[in-house]
């Protein structure tokens, strides 16, 4: 499964307005590599590289990643 996600001004506003640290990481890792595309575990690397290793576990950004993919901010390529 590979994830590109959409360029949009309101990112911000795509999940709830309840942020955690967690969503937080994973906007800000998909908001500056919006230009490619990545699996689950592209984005835990990704993130854990800049963030540490215990940053996000890979059910986290599955959870998270699939609120964006409903909230159509993000494109699921199979």
């Amino acid at each position: 499964m590979c994830i590109i996600f959409e360029n949009n001004s309101r990112i911000g506003d795509a999940m709830s307005n309840y942020n955690t640290e967690q969503k937080k990481l994973l906007l800000e890792f998909l908001q500056k590599n919006s230009d490619k595309s990545y699996t689950i575990d592209g984005i835990v690397e990704g993130i854990r590289s800049y963030a540490g290793k215990e940053a996000l576990g890979r059910s986290t950004v599955y959870r998270l990643m699939t609120r964006l993919v409903d909230e159509k901010r993000v494109q699921r390529f199979a």
